[in-house]
């Protein structure tokens, strides 16, 4: 309609008062001891054990089906899966390669298979199901969907709901839950936005229970051993959501802009105290006072490009991907 408009091929505007009314709808999703037991069992069908490797290769990794199809044409390092997403056409995406992983990439080493099995979507979750109800997963699980203000309920076996899509949500909810920090899942998953990341994450309610006990133990008044740890990853978050926004391949700082940075989030340092930090990250210092571009957040938290003079140091995004997955 809006193209339409543009072209002068009509003047309705009342299109415009259409909302689109968005539900939450259910997550589906394995849980850590469900994916290993998938990863484990060996079916006597050989067509299931390659659609159970080939689902746990997506669970490992966070890919969607279409990437994981089109894996053999990534380069596999050592540690990292170096990959091009297909739907947001996102080149040199790095995927770290986990033990679990590598048991995969090494079953089908030399076979025609090689790196991983490629199985159609249809297919795949015709024998997902097949796979998951040889387990057993015959859980009821009731689904609400809403036709306008009326609620329609359908129950199902968990079996029947497993399919490929369930792979990206079994890898960041666990993920989650392992205790790997958000910022780090968010760029394995390559999500770029809050809204469409909530939608992949469920978590598991002992999860949940677990960590709320902490309130029990105390365990608030006793992180000054972690504090450190967790100003860094506060800096790096901030770097990175600046980088993302801008869409920066490098992030030039001194001392004084990260310690601004901090500020905006309510944490004071010295320049001392981010000077130990950064060290750690061993990127290079300017060898002499330059001009620079830098990024900060005014008083209203927006953020603002600042053009100043000094000895700063350069963050690569590479780097930055390389530290947060330390």
């Amino acid at each position: 309609m809006t193209w339409g408009l543009k072209r002068n091929y009509h003047n309705n505007l009342y299109y415009k008062e259409l909302k689109r009314i968005e539900n939450e709808i259910e997550v589906i999703r394995l849980t850590y001891d469900e994916l290993m037991i998938l990863f484990n069992y060996e079916f006597e069908n050989g067509a299931l054990n390659r659609s159970r490797d080939m689902f746990c290769f997506g669970a490992f990794t966070g890919l969607r089906h279409c990437d994981v199809y089109a894996v053999s044409d990534a380069i596999l390092e050592d540690d990292l899966i170096n990959i091009t997403i297909q739907k947001t056409k996102t080149f040199n995406h790095l995927v770290p390669i986990s033990d679990h992983l590598k048991q995969l990439i090494e079953r089908y080493k030399g076979t025609i298979y090689e790196p991983i099995p490629k199985i159609t979507s249809t297919k795949l979750n015709i024998n997902l199901k097949k796979c998951c109800e040889l387990l057993g997963w015959d859980k009821k699980i009731v689904l609400t969907r809403f036709r306008g203000a009326i609620a329609e309920k359908r129950e199902f076996y968990k079996f029947e709901l497993i399919t490929s899509h369930v792979m990206r949500k079994t890898f960041i909810s666990v993920s989650l839950e392992l205790g790997i920090p958000e910022r780090v899942v968010k760029t394995i998953s390559n999500h770029k936005d809050e809204r469409s990341f909530r939608r992949y994450v469920k978590l598991e309610g002992k999860y949940l229970v677990d960590e709320m006990s902490k309130w029990n133990k105390g365990a608030l008044l006793k992180i000054k051993g972690r504090f450190r740890n967790k100003i860094e990853l506060e800096l790096l978050n901030v770097i990175s959501e600046i980088m993302d926004s801008y869409n920066l391949e490098e992030f030039h700082f001194t001392n004084k802009d990260a310690i601004e940075l901090l500020r905006s989030n309510n944490i004071k340092l010295t320049r001392g105290d981010v000077k130990r930090i950064i060290d750690n990250w061993k990127i290079p210092l300017s060898d002499n006072t330059f001009n620079y571009t830098t990024y900060k957040y005014d008083t209203s938290g927006i953020i603002y490009e600042a053009h100043l003079k000094g000895r700063y140091y350069t963050l690569k995004g590479y780097e930055l991907r390389k530290i947060l997955m330390i």
